[in-house]
């Protein structure tokens, strides 16, 4: 009797063994892998209007575009050499919550350098100002502090930057003059003298949010 049941387990054991050996080798097929497929802007004569590819969904926000205009690029038609814009020209709705939303941004992204004063003081501002460039964080809630501060390429300084050249820095960064390309990125090497913070601030508005908090602290600048 036990030799019995031995020989059934035997037998159980190597069907089973057998069924995933035919659900391996069963898997391994080829048809997913060379399955149709159409080429980008390839017609297809499977849909009615020729084409291959479906239209996106009514409302889908593309992860890496965005609209090409005075709000996108703080320029007058989103024209890389147009004249800079103001927030009002921009379409963004100004008010105290544009403003709350730019203090609190602000307090995220900027106040580490610029201070939450808004005077330079930040607690990053020591490291980079005794940093290789000997760098001068900007005061920006204090406008005489600015005033005759050049801007380089520009015809303005810094008091007197329209909003766009704002949005500007803060989306693409300040270059360093004097980086050296064919050498690598370092302290003593830097591609920046401020980085660009479209990536870490990636919504737009946020962007003009901060500029709009700036622009309401210069009319009223906190005691140092």
């Amino acid at each position: 009797m036990q030799l019995k049941v031995t020989s059934l387990r035997r037998t159980s054991i190597r069907v089973i063994l057998l069924g995933i050996l035919a659900l391996v080798f069963s898997a391994c097929h080829l048809d997913m892998y060379d399955q149709p497929n159409y080429k980008p802007l390839q017609a297809s004569d499977f849909f009615a209007d020729g084409a291959s590819a479906r239209r996106l969904v009514d409302g889908t926000v593309s992860r890496n575009g965005l609209k090409i205009d005075e709000r996108t690029t703080g320029r007058v038609g989103g024209d890389p050499a147009g004249e800079y814009v103001s927030i009002e020209q921009t379409g963004v709705e100004l008010g105290e919550a544009l403003v709350a939303r730019g203090q609190a941004r602000y307090k995220i992204y900027c106040a580490s350098c610029h201070g939450e004063k808004g005077n330079g003081k930040g607690i990053a501002a020591g490291p980079i100002g005794k940093g290789p460039l000997g760098l001068v964080v900007p005061s920006l809630f204090y406008v005489d502090e600015i005033k005759g501060k050049p801007v380089r390429g520009e015809s303005f300084d810094l008091a007197s930057a329209p909003d766009g050249y704002w949005f500007k820095v803060i989306s693409q960064g300040v270059a360093n003059p004097n980086y050296d390309p064919n050498k690598p990125p370092t302290p003593d090497n830097p591609r920046y003298t401020m980085g660009p913070y479209n990536h870490r601030i990636q919504d737009v508005n946020d962007r003009w949010a901060i500029i709009a908090y700036i622009r309401e602290m210069q009319k009223n600048p906190p005691e140092k």
